[in-house]
């Protein structure tokens, strides 16, 4: 029974921790195009992430122009960290996010995922220490809003889509960079298709084919046949930091899923249904 309590415990492995400045990108003007459920929903998309255990969003909730968020953050039972002075003291929310995080590493051990919803590069120095404590990160921001640094040294990073605001402004600017959206779009497009190709090569092939069915391919094996299949290909060139990431994006809504051959999830296979 007690073993049975701690399998349970250790099943909430994950944290997260709501930059609410970053988000709405400022608190003069807030912006509010996201949805933190669709947040938490894309960070539970990751295998690794089994239950989470506390949410937490820092602001000064005292703002008025914060009512419309705050409202999703009581409805998700969020808990709402008040950081008071904001306007003076402007690393106030990081600093008190960082203490609570590391405070969780000692007094949680049981946690093992630390998901950032912010793109601040001063959260890189806080990614290297839990890395110290064998921790899992997760970055999470709009692109505007990320720091380079800090989304290359988590170890996953969501990038939230572009406002319809942005979109607009985008699309006004002039004609050549309208006609570059859509070249780039026609390739993402070609990439796609290139990309279900090569799951098409590995479900009809051997012996690949039987190898997904009984204990998967390892991903070493996976991404040379990307590579040979597709010429140039590299999965960092198109915005993701690790293959796992991108494998488990092109996979969505398909039959092919990603396990792990060892408890400690450090040894993904690609396989099927």
């Amino acid at each position: 029974m007690h073993d049975d309590l701690i399998r349970h415990s250790q099943s909430f492995n994950t944290v997260i921790f709501y930059d609410i400045e970053n988000l709405t990108k400022g608190n003069s003007s807030p912006q509010f195009n996201f949805s933190l459920e669709d947040i938490t929903q894309k960070i539970k998309r990751y295998n690794l992430v089994d239950k989470i255990a506390a949410q937490y969003a820092y602001a000064d909730w005292s703002n008025n122009k914060l009512s419309q968020i705050k409202k999703e953050v009581q409805q998700l039972g969020i808990e709402s960290i008040q950081i008071f002075g904001f306007s003076n003291h402007k690393n106030a929310a990081d600093i008190q996010l960082v203490i609570d995080a590391v405070e969780l590493i000692h007094s949680k051990p049981f946690l093992q995922i630390f998901a950032i919803v912010s793109g601040d590069g001063g959260f890189s120095c806080l990614a290297k220490k839990l890395h110290e404590y064998g921790k899992i990160v997760i970055g999470c921001s709009h692109e505007s809003q990320t720091n380079n640094v800090f989304s290359a040294v988590c170890d996953y990073f969501i990038r939230l889509p572009a406002s319809i605001e942005q979109k607009t402004n985008e699309t006004n600017n002039n004609c050549t960079q309208m006609t570059a959206t859509n070249e780039k779009q026609t390739n993402e497009n070609q990439n796609q298709n290139n990309y279900k190709l090569v799951l098409e090569y590995l479900k009809t092939n051997e012996p690949h084919r039987t190898l997904l069915k009984q204990n998967g391919i390892d991903f070493s094996t996976v991404h040379r046949i990307f590579k040979e299949q597709i010429s140039n290909f590299d999965y960092k060139k198109i915005g993701f930091t690790k293959f796992q990431v991108f494998l488990n994006s092109i996979i969505q809504g398909t039959e092919f899923k990603i396990i792990f051959q060892d408890r400690n999830k450090t040894k993904p296979m690609l396989k099927i249904n």
